[in-house]
């Protein structure tokens, strides 16, 4: 259910662009999440936020993680559509941590090989 949004101030409305204003005054930017600590309000960030990762988990072929943007939307912001362009958030972190990862499946292979 969406509530009323607020007009933000001069400092945060210079930050944000034409859409950001927009949903900020219109609701559509404010999240409110019931909880035991009562209710917390949370202006954007809703991809972000929905975004969670498993872990890593033994398989049968080595490890495994998985990464969700658990938010409808996700996938036309990562890749482009027909009428928008893509804004991607996942496949940039994961080449940010190329060579980390890199790191690790060396680390294991040498590892699983008998090596230190």
């Amino acid at each position: 259910m969406r509530q009323g949004g607020f007009e933000p101030g001069p400092a945060a409305s210079e930050a944000m662009t034409a859409r950001g204003r927009a949903e900020t005054r219109s609701g559509d930017a404010i999240h409110r999440e019931e909880g035991s600590g009562g209710t917390h309000v949370r202006v954007g960030g809703a991809l972000k936020a929905s975004i969670e990762s498993s872990g890593a988990v033994q398989t049968g072929n080595g490890q495994s993680v998985t990464v969700t943007a658990a938010i409808r939307y996700a996938k036309f912001v990562e890749f482009p559509t027909i009428r928008t362009a893509a804004q991607p958030f996942l496949l940039p972190a994961l080449h940010g941590q190329r060579q980390r990862l890199t790191g690790l499946f060396a680390t294991n292979l040498r590892k699983a090989l008998g090596g230190r």
